[in-house]
C-alpha cells in the first residue's frame, strides 16, 4: 500500500472532488462511503458539517486533512479490509474521535480510498497537529500488509514505533523535508533508471508480440484467400474440361494448346479463337450424317457449340489461376498466369506451413515474455516511484535521463499523482 497526506482550506472543494472528480462528469466514480463521528455519509453534506465545526477555531487556516490510500492492483481487498486499514490509520494518528468520511473510488485499476478529516475536534475545538504523520501512516501500512497478506512496499522512512514520537533536531527536520540522504537519493535515481530500462524492454517485447500477432493474422487471411481462390479455380476447371470433352477428340491436348495461346498471345485472343476458330486447338468431334440422295457428311456443329461454351469457362479459369498465382507469388503481379500452376494440395501445404511458422514464432515470444511484467504494470510502478521523489530529486533526473525519458517521467509522475492524490484547487 502507498499513502499520501495533505492539508488544505476548503472542505467543500475536496468533498466535491471526491464525488465528481475534476471534470465533474465521472459517473460511477464512487464505490462506497462511510462516515466517522458524523450523522451522514454523503461527502458533500459531511463537508458542510465539518466546515461548520471547524469555524469554532478561527486561528486554523487549513482545517482540512486528507489521506489517500492506494492498494496494489493485485491486492485482493474488499470494503471490510479497506475500512479496517482506514480505521487503523485514524487511530494511530489519534484522529478516531474527529469527524471523518471515507470515500472509496472505482475509477482506477487499483483499489483506493480517500479520507477527509476535520482537524478541529468536534467537542474541544482544538486543532490536531499533523507533525510526524507520515511515519505513523507508513508504520500502519507495513503492519497491515503483513496482516492482510498484501503486496509489501518498502517504506521510504524509518517506521519504528519511537520515530513518530522522537524530537528531531533542526538539521534532521531539514533532511526530512529535502526527501532523504544523498546516498538514498542516488539509490532512488538509479532505481528509476533501471525501471526505465525495464520499461524499454517491455515496450520492445510488446512490439514484437504485436508484430507476431499481425503476422499470424495475415497468414490466416492469406490462407482463407487461397482456399477461396482454389475453390474458384476448381469451379471453373470442371465445366471447362467437360465442355472440351464434348468438343475435341483429344481434350487434354486442346486444353494445353488453349492455355499456351493465352499465355503467349493473351487471354482475349485465346478466347476469341476458341469461339470462332475452335479447330485451331485440335481436331473437333464430328457426327456422321447420311441420306439416300447424298453421301455421308461430317457434322461439327455440336463440337463448335461446346467449344464456345469451353471458351467462356476458359476465361474464368484463367482469371482464377491468375488470382491464385498472385497469392502464391505476390512478387509477380504482372497480370500473367502460368500454365503449370502448383497443385491445390501443394498450395495448401505451403499456406499451412506459413501459418504454423507464424504461430510458432508468436508462441515462442509469449513463452519467453511470460515472466515479464506487463507494460501497464511497469508504468504504474514507475509512476509511483517517480511520485515519491522529492522535487530536487526529480530535477536531478534531468541530468541522468535522456530528454525523451525525462518527458515520459514527467507524464508518469503526473498520472500517478492524479491517480493517488485528491488535491483540490485550494491546496
Amino acid at each position: 500500500m502507498i499513502a499520501v497526506s495533505s492539508s488544505s482550506r476548503s472542505f467543500a472543494a475536496l468533498g466535491r472532488y471526491l464525488v465528481v472528480g475534476r471534470d465533474k462528469v465521472e459517473e460511477g466514480r464512487v464505490a462506497w462511503t462511510s462516515a466517522r463521528n458524523l450523522p451522514t455519509d454523503e461527502p458533500e453534506l459531511a463537508a458542510k458539517i465539518m466546515r461548520a465545526t471547524a469555524s469554532q477555531n478561527v486561528r486554523v487556516s487549513q482545517p482540512v486533512y486528507h489521506i489517500a490510500l492506494s492498494f496494489d492492483p493485485g491486492d485482493a481487498v474488499d470494503r471490510k479490509s479497506m475500512e479496517h486499514v482506514a480505521d487503523r490509520v485514524l487511530k494511530e494518528l489519534k484522529l478516531d474521535q474527529y469527524q471523518a468520511i471515507i470515500v472509496a473510488h472505482a475509477d482506477r485499476a487499483h483499489p483506493h480510498l480517500h479520507i477527509l478529516v476535520n482537524r478541529i475536534h468536534p467537542e474541544t475545538g482544538r486543532a490536531w497537529d499533523r507533525w510526524q504523520d507520515y511515519p505513523a501512516i507508513q508504520r500502519v501500512l507495513r503492519e497491515e500488509e503483513s496482516q492482510l497478506n498484501l503486496r509489501p512496499v518498502r517504506a521510504s522512512v524509518d517506521v519504528s514505533p519511537n520515530v513518530a514520537r522522537a524530537v528531531e533536531s533542526p538539521s534532521a527536520v531539514a533532511q526530512r523535508e529535502d526527501g532523504m540522504t544523498a546516498t538514498t537519493s542516488r539509490s532512488r535515481v538509479s532505481s528509476i533508471e533501471k525501471q526505465f530500462d525495464e520499461l524499454d524492454r517491455a515496450k520492445a517485447a510488446t512490439e514484437q508480440r504485436f508484430a507476431a500477432e499481425r503476422e499470424v493474422a495475415a497468414a490466416e487471411s492469406r490462407r482463407a484467400q487461397i482456399e477461396t481462390a482454389i475453390a474458384r479455380e476448381e469451379k471453373a476447371r470442371t465445366p471447362f474440361e467437360s465442355a472440351l470433352r464434348r468438343a475435341y477428340v483429344e481434350p487434354r491436348a486442346s486444353a494445353e494448346a488453349f492455355l499456351q495461346c493465352a499465355e503467349r498471345e493473351g487471354e482475349r485472343v485465346a478466347v476469341t479463337k476458341m469461339r470462332e476458330q475452335p479447330e485451331s486447338f485440335g481436331r473437333l468431334i464430328a457426327t456422321r450424317e447420311s441420306s439416300l440422295w447424298r453421301r455421308d457428311i461430317l457434322d461439327h456443329s455440336s463440337a463448335r457449340e461446346a467449344a464456345k461454351e469451353a471458351a467462356g469457362h476458359g476465361a474464368n479459369l484463367i482469371a482464377a489461376r491468375r488470382d491464385l498465382k498472385n497469392l502464391t507469388s505476390p512478387e509477380r503481379h504482372d497480370g500473367s498466369f502460368a500454365r503449370s500452376e502448383p497443385t491445390a494440395d501443394n498450395v495448401r501445404e505451403r499456406s499451412n506451413a506459413e501459418l504454423d511458422a507464424a504461430r510458432s514464432r508468436l508462441n515462442a515470444l509469449r513463452s519467453s515474455h511470460g515472466g515479464t511484467a506487463s507494460l501497464e504494470r511497469i508504468e504504474w510502478r514507475l509512476g509511483q516511484a517517480l511520485r515519491r521523489l522529492a522535487p530536487p530529486e526529480f530535477e536531478r533526473l534531468r541530468s541522468t535521463l535522456s530528454a525523451e525519458r525525462f518527458s515520459i517521467a514527467g507524464k508518469l509522475r503526473r498520472m500517478a499523482r492524479d491517480a493517488v492524490l485528491g488535491r483540490d484547487a485550494d491546496e
